[in-house]
């Protein structure tokens, strides 16, 4: 596609937004586009601010809505390619919590699962392999198949809320 031609469009976008309702979720909604942009050309310290600006109008109007889950499920691919394990993992873990409070068992929680906290907690071979290998997880002691949410969360922080401190875009 052409990037450097929907850069323009997004921020003209932006900067009508910001005429007609500035400090609203529009403007968040066109700071998501211009950081998934950003990323797509692969400046991930441009990504992150137009990520975390969106989450600070989310945050501020809208905590817990899918809008703010994937402002942080795109700030944990941003954490994640710069090797930030750890933010990635605390932004991907938010983004579950809201996720998962709004739509259980949606395709919005399967690929946050999937997609992104089982890649990070593959990656750390100090966690013990959650089930018997060659065994589907119904058969294991009989019983039905355990939340993959309640595995991920026993080797993951706690989560005392949503909202956190913004992390340095400019660092790994």
């Amino acid at each position: 596609g052409d990037l450097e031609r929907a850069l323009s469009y997004n921020r003209q976008a932006l900067a009508l937004r910001e005429k007609l309702a500035p400090g609203s979720l529009d403007v968040a909604q066109s700071l998501n586009n211009l950081g998934v942009l950003a990323r797509a050309r692969g400046d991930s310290v441009v990504a992150c601010d137009y990520f975390q600006r969106a989450l600070a109008l989310q945050d501020k109007l809208a905590p817990v809505s899918m809008a703010a889950a994937l402002s942080l499920n795109n700030l944990g691919a941003v954490a994640h390619s710069r090797g930030d394990r750890a933010g990635a993992k605390d932004y991907y873990r938010r983004a579950l919590a809201v996720q998962e409070k709004l739509a259980p068992g949606s395709g919005d929680v399967a690929s946050t699962l999937g997609d992104r906290l089982s890649w990070i907690l593959s990656q750390d071979s100090s966690l013990p392999d959650p089930l018997p290998r060659g065994r589907p997880p119904s058969l294991v002691r009989g019983g039905p198949a355990p939340s993959p949410s309640r595995y991920l969360f026993r080797y993951l922080p706690p989560l005392t809320h949503i909202q956190a401190p913004a992390r340095d875009c400019s660092s790994a």
